[in-house]
């Protein structure tokens, strides 16, 4: 796994999933617990971006369609 960035109280995190899809997941720097995970299939090389200020995660898939998740 490697770290992706640090969003207030959340820190990011690319990598596998149990399931052993690729994904992001946000941990919380306050109790440690999971907050968001989002699974990008076997996409290795995801195309995504981190809105801190809307608390929005975008992801481009199969460079046709964009979806956006929020996180608390």
């Amino acid at each position: 796994m490697k770290h992706i960035t640090c969003l207030q109280t959340i820190q990011f995190i690319l990598g596998k999933l149990d399931n052993g899809n690729y994904g992001i997941f946000g941990i919380s720097k306050i109790n440690g617990e999971k907050m968001v995970t989002v699974d990008f299939g076997k996409d290795k090389e995801p195309k995504y971006l981190l809105d801190d200020a809307g608390k929005r995660l975008y992801y481009q898939k199969d460079n046709e369609y964009i979806h956006a998740y929020t996180y608390q």
